[in-house]
């Protein structure tokens, strides 16, 4: 049986520009993680967050080969997460990165409001399951691999 990891993904608001032609809009990506979370996604797209909405989802993934989630070191330091076989000479050692490219939500749009279409943007950004950035060794950059989909739930807010 292969291994498994727990990916959260996330959505937040974000704006873009000034008033009075700010744009406001929702997107999902991965959470906080080491690598490209949603907020440095829509940063380098000139946004900027000033919301995490409550809605979140637990993503299972199947780990390919070489990929493995636990504790690990990198430089003396322990961490807990995804590492790879292979170490990069670029300061991360074994460190795997998943992402994937926000999603911005579309609307929906009731008799006098609108509220962002979270569900259906998760589902579009993990319709192809999540990417991993795995490390290679002696190497000062990453290969990407496809983690496949086993479950997804949304994590209920109390």
């Amino acid at each position: 049986m292969k291994e498994t990891a727990e990916i959260i993904i996330e959505s937040i608001r974000a704006v873009r520009g000034k008033l009075p032609d700010q744009e406001i809009a929702n997107f999902v990506g991965v959470s906080e993680t080491r690598g490209k979370a949603i907020r440095d996604w829509v940063q380098s797209d000139g946004w900027k967050e000033v919301a995490k909405n409550p809605e979140r989802w637990r993503v299972t993934i199947e780990l390919p080969e070489g990929v493995h989630n636990g504790r690990f070191r990198v430089a003396n330091i322990d961490l807990y997460g995804l590492y790879g076989d292979e170490s990069a000479r670029d300061g991360m050692g074994r460190v795997v990165y998943a992402s994937i490219p926000p999603v911005k939500c579309k609307l929906i749009v009731h008799d006098t409001y609108a509220t962002p279409d979270i569900e259906s943007a998760v589902k579009e950004a993990t319709k192809d399951g999540i990417t991993l950035h795995l490390p290679v060794n002696g190497g000062g950059h990453s290969r990407t691999a496809t983690a496949k989909i086993i479950s997804m739930e949304k994590i209920e807010v109390l």
